[in-house]
Formats: C-alpha cells, sequence, structure tokens
C-alpha cells in the first residue's frame, strides 16, 4: 500500500461500510488502506458530539488541514530563509 489521501468516493464508502455494520479492520481491506487510516479518518472527521461520520465535510476538513499545513510550512520557511538571507 502506497501514501495518499482518501478521495471523497473512498470517504462515501467508509460512511456506507460503516452504515452496513462493518468492522475498521474489514473497511481498510476493502479500500486497500491501511487499518490506522480508517482510525485516523474517523477521529478527525466524525462529528464531537454525534460521533457520527459525514463524507463530504470529512472531505472539506481535510481539505482546510492540507491548506493550513502549506501556509504554515510556508510562514516557517520565510523565517528560516529571512535568517539566512541576513547572515
Amino acid at each position: 500500500m502506497s501514501y495518499h489521501h482518501l478521495t471523497i468516493n473512498e470517504r462515501y464508502h467508509i460512511r456506507a461500510y460503516l452504515s452496513a455494520g462493518y468492522q475498521k479492520k474489514k473497511i481498510a481491506k476493502e479500500l486497500n488502506v491501511s487499518p490506522s487510516t480508517i482510525t485516523r479518518e474517523l477521529q478527525r472527521n466524525s462529528g464531537p458530539k454525534s460521533g457520527i461520520y459525514f463524507p463530504i465535510g470529512a472531505d472539506n476538513y481535510a481539505k482546510e488541514r492540507r491548506i493550513n499545513q502549506s501556509q504554515n510550512a510556508n510562514k516557517k520557511l520565510d523565517k528560516n530563509m529571512q535568517f539566512y538571507i541576513k547572515n
């Protein structure tokens, strides 16, 4: 298994498998991903109060995290570059 971000389609499959009563390990096998990927996906993207997993919300949250991560990485790079440029 190689690393990749879950697609919206895979997220809808997760929801369907959960509704059908599949265990996390079985879902991972069906989607050909690591069981820890499914566990993390559900922990990060299930509703905090309801515990319900919504694929479209999960996809939007994941996209936001990727954007924020990238922006923060660029800020750190800028600070490091400023240090080297000044010295």
